[in-house]
């Protein structure tokens, strides 16, 4: 993790300031260091990024859009966090077709079940591919179905929940998309 963190650095330019930070990275809980992580991350002006359809069910224009813009971009930031945890930064910036994608959608699809619940979770993660007929949509609605699938389960312990998704990309699960090709393929 150290060593994602110093790539982030070096590929940002940015200098954290973690003295608000109470944590020893060597004793500290998966928890105490997402937390750390996330403080680093830079957010986007609120909504700005999202199509019309994914910003008309987080309520848009109405009271509700500041409370649902915030938990959107917790589940985006925690997803990302946990893909730089298996993967690395790049891989979990990156808005592709890697296995790391693969992974961050089937968390994002998780964070979101848990905030909004599992039926607008499902239409917010259709409606952010604006175009769902490409390789790319399908790819991410796979990955999205297949968090989906997790969170079915019932776990809702998210270290447990990282376990099963890793997994899951492990077993071929997952889809991603291999450079050069325009097929869905299984990332085992």
């Amino acid at each position: 993790m150290a060593k994602n963190l110093l790539i982030y650095m070096d590929q940002t330019g940015q200098k954290p300031d973690l003295s608000d930070l109470t944590i020893n990275v060597n004793t500290a809980s998966i928890d105490e260091l997402l937390t750390a992580i996330n403080k680093l991350m830079d957010e986007p002006a609120p909504g700005a990024d999202l199509p019309v359809a994914e910003k008309a069910l987080l309520g848009f224009g109405t009271p509700a859009w500041e409370a649902n813009i915030k938990k959107y971009y917790w589940d985006a930031r925690w997803a990302t966090v946990r893909t730089i945890i298996h993967y690395n930064y790049p891989a979990a910036q990156e808005n592709g077709t890697s296995i790391a994608n693969a992974f961050k959608h089937a968390m994002f699809a998780c964070y979101h079940a848990e905030s909004f619940g599992l039926s607008l979770a499902s239409q917010l993660c259709t409606a952010h591919e604006e175009q769902p007929n490409t390789i790319t949509s399908q790819m991410d609605n796979w990955n999205n179905s297949e968090g989906f699938k997790i969170w079915n389960t019932g776990e809702r312990d998210f270290n447990r929940i990282d376990f099963l998704v890793i997994g899951g990309v492990r077993a071929g699960e997952m889809r991603w998309i291999k450079y050069g090709d325009n097929v869905l393929t299984p990332t085992h």
